[in-house]
């Protein structure tokens, strides 16, 4: 997949397309040194909550144009046909006074949008908030964390700040109860209903990492869906093999090697370094997601149960058969999505975002290409099938603090971007201004205008975003169908992270080094360059050098989280 957001929907976020802008988080070094510059600074306060029993916010749908296919709210998306016609007004008055909102965020693959006297769309949304929205833009992850700290140390945050996926963001909890809002007074419970945009959250995104510490509300959730990996399959090339349902492991690796034809440049089944397929198969063996829960409610981590091991043997297994992509150690994200577009492979656990990006484009490529998802199995077919559920969210944005007008001012903007499918703001925010970034096809589809606004936008997804719809005009029945049979298969096997929303200081500190040494472990496991029996090892070398310290840390903010 290329690193842009695919043009039939452009306001969709993809985590890799969006990589850039979220790679830049704060370092444990980084908070560390802002903290200490700033501390003597004063720091005018939001009100304390008047509760003292901590609540969720309530979740109350937007009642939009009647989706084709209903989702859930356990996370299944709603699903469209077709554009809708009759779009909603969901911000009756403009939430701002004039005044400036300032948004510091790296831009989305480094696209810059055009300055806001250039910018028919940006205008309009000024106009509809009564602000003077700003963006302070960062480039590089060095360049972030230097040009924010530079701002703390001076004692002038922004206003708003993208904290982008990686949940690993040395003393995120100790940053933003010293220097972000409190947003619990104003969310809370049926707080939430001033802002009936943010209501519309389902109450999972709530529970995402670097939204809740300490039983306060400190970030407003970037909505992503929970059905974040699925099973893509080039169902045409599937089907020409012969391939039929895939039930058991063993049924997909004869289905791997039925589509495997090495003299026609052709593989079954293709990684990136091996960062995904792990994971199907811990899935596929019965692995927990992440952290599990034992018995006696003491977490397990993944990796040292031995429904990973097995899975781990498996995908061993698949390398020594020759169906994976030789070069699933060395892909990146673009030419892993071109050769899958172009067929060299015809499986690949992949991001569920993906799926629209490949949608859009594949006709191009291969105009009788048709994709699909293969629905979750089990080893031996009889088992429980499971799904590792995503996050819930892509990222947050935190607040600096301020008074209770300000605090609110600024959550009526957030309130204003997190406008969900069916809205006439989330058409302006995606589309631009109708004549002049987008015209409508005879059936009503927004079509984006050359170099329009659709192509530079404004990234103010990364301020606010709300749940996803499942509609592209490329055949748009069929995809909306797919993609939510789908997500309903997935989410209803779905397991969840035991640690989801909770901190652990070391994590924050050490957990992408440990990733790493992760990853480069399975890949040399898998592929060989290391026996198998160094597995077990790998699994110590993480547990001694901070695994061990996470559990510990994790199990007790576990006795801590939140009820609800």
């Amino acid at each position: 997949m290329d690193d842009t957001v695919s043009a039939s929907d452009p306001r969709r976020i993809t985590r890799r397309a969006l990589m850039g802008a979220a790679g830049w988080t704060l370092s444990g070094v980084a908070v560390a040194s802002l903290l200490q510059a700033c501390a003597p600074t004063p720091v005018r306060t939001a009100p304390t909550p008047a509760a003292s029993t901590f609540a969720y916010p309530s979740y109350i749908p937007f009642q939009g144009p009647a989706p084709d296919l209903p989702g859930t709210p356990q996370g299944v998306p709603d699903a469209y046909f077709s554009y809708p016609r009759n779009l909603v007004k969901t911000v009756l008055s403009p939430p701002g006074a004039g005044d400036d909102v300032t948004f510091f965020v790296s831009p989305p693959g480094g696209v810059i949008p055009p300055p806001v006297e250039q910018n028919a769309a940006w205008q309009q949304v000024n106009k509809e908030l009564k602000v003077n929205f700003k963006l302070n833009l960062a480039g590089t992850a060095q360049e972030a964390n230097e040009k924010l700290g530079s701002m703390v140390a001076g004692g002038e945050l922004p206003d708003l700040i993208f904290i982008g996926p990686v949940a690993n963001i040395g003393n995120m909890a100790e940053f933003v109860q010293a220097k972000c809002a409190d947003l619990t007074p104003f969310l809370a419970g049926d707080a939430v209903k001033t802002f009936p945009n943010l209501a519309n959250y389902p109450t999972y995104t709530w529970k995402g990492p670097n939204v809740v510490f300490n039983n306060k509300i400190y970030g407003v959730p970037i909505w992503h869906s929970l059905a974040s990996n699925l099973l893509l399959v080039r169902q045409d090339l599937a089907d020409q093999a012969g391939n039929a349902a895939i039930n058991t492991a063993d049924d997909f690796k004869r289905a791997l090697q039925a589509v495997t034809r090495p003299d026609d440049n052709v593989w079954g089944i293709a990684d990136q370094n091996f960062i995904l397929t792990p994971y199907f198969a811990a899935q596929l063996f019965g692995a927990p997601n992440n952290w599990g829960l034992d018995a006696n409610g003491k977490l397990v981590k993944d990796l040292e149960t031995d429904q990973f091991k097995a899975g781990i043997s498996y995908l061993r297994d698949l390398w020594s058969a020759g169906v994976f992509h030789p070069n699933s150690a060395t892909y990146n994200n673009v030419s892993f999505g071109q050769d899958f577009r172009a067929g060299r492979f015809v499986y690949c656990s992949y991001l569920e975002d993906a799926f629209t990006a490949f949608w859009s484009t594949l006709p191009q490529v291969a105009p009788t290409g048709r994709l699909g998802v293969v629905p979750p199995f089990s080893n031996d077919g009889t088992s429980k099938a499971r799904y590792f559920l995503g996050t819930g969210v892509f990222g947050v944005t935190i607040m600096n603090n301020g008074s209770a007008d300000r605090v609110r001012e600024v959550l009526g903007v957030l309130n204003y971007f997190g406008a969900p499918f069916g809205s006439q703001e989330l058409e302006l925010l995606t589309y631009g201004v109708q004549g002049t970034d987008f015209t409508l096809d005879p059936q009503g589809n927004p079509i984006p205008s050359q170099n329009s606004f659709a192509t530079h936008p404004v990234p103010w997804a990364l301020a606010g975003h709300g749940p996803n719809a499942l509609y592209n005009p490329v055949r748009a029945m069929d995809f909306a169908s797919t993609l939510h049979n789908a997500e309903q298969a997935a989410i209803s096997a779905g397991v969840q992270d035991a640690t989801l929303g909770l901190y652990s200081p070391t994590n924050s500190k050490l957990g992408p080094a440990l990733k790493q040494a992760l990853t480069d472990g399975i890949a040399s496991v898998v592929t060989g360059r290391q026996p198998f029996s160094d597995w077990d090892q790998v699994v110590k070398d993480w547990q001694n050098n901070g695994g061990n310290q996470i559990r510990t840390e994790y199990q007790q903010a576990l006795s801590a989280r939140p009820n609800g």
